[in-house]
């Protein structure tokens, strides 16, 4: 009898062969379609029993359903030179008897056709015209919204009403007369991370008011909440009013009609076009073993595999799935399961690229595939979601609409499960709130808070910060992009997150409610808001942590430790925010051997309790916390990014006889503003406070309300403007976030944002922000406002800048391809780049330099304009401050926070901001 290892290896070619493994097993083939063979898929199925290999021939395309069977083998066979045998879920429908119809469509400036489709065809789920997809018929068509951002593709809803079973909804556009929403499809933004189907139960033609409920019971649903929240948005489908446009199509199931508007304007006859009809490409149920490779299936209705209560193992290797109609690969309720996932290639499924259940289904892992452009233009949870006990190792996941990878608990005991050397680039493009590789704690079929036993490392989370406004499209006023690098949420324990590069987000690492959580080695860079942020916030009782060890009514989150990381910002972003509604956050994370990169930006370690007790964000010195931290944190460097100097023009809120801004320059939504003199002639400042019926934002009373200028001004696409005022609050730690938008345009957002936590005395705040259009004389200042005291603005500036580029010290290089790459300097001084050291070490970094394969480096380079002799966080060259206070917090100037701040920072004129006087 041959040795043990012996066998594994000739079992491993005998099936990499096709050799049949069981006595009397047979190779089934078949050959492609257009060769003349009878043999189907069905029938070759028929044939075919446990140990039976059916092989299809390379180059054929079947139109139809493949049903799988246990312990059957299904792979491809036959020329390797060959493209890979083809399940398609399309069927042509060019030679269909196409009449022109557009008298049916009112409104339509398409050339629309009709023709009669199938009786057998119940439902179209995707267009193809040669290798584009067509646009489903929908209102309003994309880039006509109300929200003017991202893809601009949903009206706004001003006011919804929960109703049994439903919502009550009043759109904020008037609607064309022959608009007959009654049955159409609405998909809303009922949440910043996540899309709602629902349908329309009722609505008069023309109306704006129309009533909803969840589309529960219907084929492919996305679910969402009963209720959609007033201010958010909504599009529709499903009707053929909506045809409007060259290049969309709308079927009509009830009567079997397809209508279709070709992009050229041409007629369909004749043409290559491909409907989507079948619902999988692939399927199987209650199945003991399967095993599936090498071929493509492309173009369904539903899932491209669809594979539900199996158990024993699983095999699916070296698949391609493209425009999957729902998810690219769905195995569900199988938990008695092993087995793996590999070398998947899945692009621009509509829904999850692999969904393997989330807590329906354990033991698959997901391994060196590519998902790509998963959900884009509608809506997909996870590109990956696994399974419990499952793992994620060597994948790619780019450009999804939500969240790249989402793990779950491995509860098998064993080992921490690797969720390791994944490449996540360009996740939740769409939507928000949502994470790289996220996992969450609250497992629906237990109690939250098992601990998820991850250990996440090796991985590069690469974030799209050129396009963060684009996923608050559909939100109301005020949201914010929130993007994390790796995001720990509700109760997840017991894990590690180590060695892993995050760069480019508005949040690098957040822990949320975590416990027993290690994150070390990492290097967190470029974060827009928060390189790490550490987050208790007060929920809704019972407490949600009810039933686990160490819950109280104190809090949860303790026990992580924080060691031996890079962290930095990018201008104008948190280093670390400790934030607790319950307690002191000392008890939260233990801090030590990381390394700062401060970035033109005050150190910022924000530190709550938000308490009735205690109602303030703290924000510690630096000096404070490297002695908290027992001075085994360090900082690196603190960068300088440009400097700023003023174009000659005049305030852009002073009208043109005027010295000082108008007298009444502001007004509100959900607030009220009060416009007070002040003394000795100086202007006036403005007292804001909210409505009544602002919405409530958190647990002490905070209300969120808009200010914004009454005088309209003009921006100017690609320039930059300094933003500057005196701010307070009469309740420390209320929050505020600024941007310039457009009335004309449904108060799009037309620049870049800032924020601030405001103090009780006043402190002169100032940002540079960029304009993203072009608006004449339509432009506003908005400050969304989080206060649950009367916030005091005065001496507020507009006015264009321009600035003088410093050459960006901080150098992140990284390899996430599959072999060994160099990289030289960028520079082409050979003086600057001698001066580059490694971050993690401090040591000399010598050019070229190599990296493996998913490795990374982050690099400083130590010229003397980037000391900061006071580490306040404040570089030398921009300090104005020179001699800031061991204890003392300090702005962008590097000035202390808790000086007499009644007037401007003491910026002197070599300072270019320095130029803005108080008005």
């Amino acid at each position: 009898m041959p040795h043990s290892s012996q066998l594994r290896r000739w079992l491993t070619c005998a099936a990499l062969l096709g050799v049949p493994l069981i006595a009397g097993a047979k190779v089934i083939q078949v050959d492609a379609p257009a060769a003349g063979s009878a043999l189907t898929l069905d029938s070759a199925n028929n044939m075919a029993k446990a140990g039976d290999t059916v092989r299809l021939a390379r180059g054929g395309t079947w139109r139809e359903t493949l049903e799988l069977k246990s312990g059957v083998r299904y792979e491809a066979g036959g020329d390797p030179a060959k493209p890979p045998p083809i399940i398609s879920g399309a069927i042509p429908i060019g030679s269909l008897d196409w009449q022109r119809m557009n008298a049916t469509v009112p409104g339509s400036t398409a050339a629309v056709y009709r023709a009669h489709v199938s009786a057998s065809v119940h439902g179209i789920g995707q267009v193809f015209y040669h290798d584009q997809k067509l646009q489903r018929a929908r209102f309003p068509n994309v880039g006509e919204g109300d929200f003017g951002v991202g893809s601009n593709k949903y009206l706004r809803i001003t006011s919804a009403v929960a109703e049994a079973g439903g919502s009550r909804l009043t759109l904020e556009r008037t609607l064309p007369a022959q608009a007959d929403l009654k049955g159409a499809t609405a998909y809303a933004r009922y949440a910043p991370w996540a899309l709602g189907q629902y349908v329309v139960t009722e609505h008069e033609p023309g109306s704006r008011q129309l009533q909803t409920r969840p589309c529960a019971g219907m084929r492919y649903c996305l679910g969402g909440g009963a209720e959609i929240p007033a201010g958010h948005g909504a599009w529709f489908e499903n009707k053929l009013w909506m045809l409007d446009r060259p290049g969309e199509w709308y079927f009509d199931a009830e009567y079997g009609y397809l209508y279709l508007a070709m992009p050229d304007g041409s007629s369909p006859s004749g043409q290559n076009i491909e409907a989507a009809v079948l619902d999988n490409g692939i399927q199987g149920r209650e199945l003991k073993q399967v095993m599936v490779t090498g071929l493509r299936i492309e173009r369904t209705l539903g899932n491209a595999v669809d594979l539900d209560r199996v158990s024993g193992t699983l095999q699916l290797s070296d698949l391609s799935i493209v425009n999957a109609g729902w998810m690219g690969i769905s195995v569900t309720n199988s938990t008695q399961l092993t087995g793996a996932i590999d070398h998947a290639e899945i692009t621009q499924s509509v829904h999850a690229g692999i969904y393997l259940g989330g807590d329906s289904t354990r033991g698959i892992n997901v391994t060196r595939s590519v998902i790509r452009q998963a959900g884009r233009g509608y809506f997909a949870p996870s590109a990956i979601l696994l399974g419990l006990d499952s793992q994620a190792i060597n994948n790619a996941v780019i450009e999804s609409s939500a969240i790249g990878i989402q793990a779950w608990a491995n509860t098998s005991g064993a080992e921490r499960a690797p969720i390791s050397g994944n490449h996540v680039k360009s996740s939740c493009l769409e939507f928000d709130d949502c994470g790289g590789i996220y996992a969450i704690g609250r497992i629906a079929s237990q109690l939250p808070g098992h601990p998820l036993n991850l250990l996440i490392q090796n991985n590069i989370v690469v974030g799209a910060p050129d396009d963060r406004m684009a996923r608050l499209d559909g939100l109301p006023p005020g949201a914010r992009p929130q993007t994390k690098g790796i995001y720990l949420d509700d109760f997840a324990g017991s894990s590690e997150v180590r060695r892993n590069l995050v760069k480019g987000h508005d949040f690098g690492i957040m822990l949320h409610h975590s416990r027993d959580i290690v994150v070390a080695d990492n290097a967190v860079v470029e974060s827009t808001q928060q390189a790490l942020w550490l987050q208790e916030d007060r929920l809704p009782s019972p407490l949600p942590c009810a039933g686990l060890k160490n819950c109280s009514a104190d809090g949860y989150m303790a026990n992580n430790v924080i060691t031996g990381n890079i962290l930095a910002t990018a201008q104008g972003g948190f280093i670390v925010n400790l934030d607790s509604d319950y307690r002191d956050v000392d008890q939260m994370g233990r801090f030590s051997d990381n390394r700062y990169i401060l970035n033109r930006t005050p150190w910022s370690a924000g530190r709550g309790p938000f308490s009735k007790a205690s109602p303030k964000l703290r924000q510690t010195s630096l000096k404070s916390w490297l002695a908290k931290t027992g001075k085994r944190d360090s900082v690196v460097a603190s960068l300088a990014s440009g400097a700023a100097r003023p174009v000659p023009s005049r305030n852009l809120l002073m009208g043109p006889d005027s010295l000082l801004p108008d007298a009444k320059a502001w007004t509100s939504y959900l607030g009220k503003v009060t416009h007070e003199n002040m003394k000795g002639g100086l202007g006036y400042r403005v007292l804001a406070d909210a409505a009544e019926g602002a919405p409530v934002v958190d647990s002490e009373g905070r209300r969120s309300y808009i200010v914004y200028t009454a005088r309209n001004f003009s921006l100017q696409r690609g320039r930059q403007y300094l933003v500057a005022f005196d701010a307070a609050s009469t309740q420390a730690g209320d929050r505020l976030w600024l941007t310039m938008r457009d009335n004309a345009r449904q108060y799009a957002q037309s620049s870049t944002g800032g924020s601030a936590v405001l103090q009780t005395r006043p402190q002169r705040l100032h940002w540079v922000l960029t304009a993203w259009a072009d608006v004449r004389g339509t432009a506003r200042l908005d400050l969304d406002l989080q206060s649950g005291g009367t916030v005091s603005i005065s001496g507020v500036r507009i006015q264009e800048i321009s600035t003088t580029p410093v050459q960006n010290p901080l150098l992140t290089l990284y390899n996430a391809g599959p072999s060994s790459e160099t990289y030289r300097c960028p520079l082409t001084s050979e003086v600057l780049c001698a001066r580059f050291s490694d971050a993690a070490t401090g040591k000399p970094a010598s050019f070229p330099i190599t990296l493996a394969p998913g490795t990374f480096r982050i690099l400083v380079r130590q010229d003397t304009d980037f000391k900061d002799t006071d580490q306040d966080g404040v570089p030398d060259m921009l300090d104005a401050c020179p001699a800031t206070d061991t204890d003392d917090s300090a702005d962008e100037n590097g000035c202390s926070l808790d000086q007499d701040q009644g007037s401007p920072a003491r910026i002197p004129a070599t300072k270019p901001l320095a130029a803005f006087s108080n008005e």
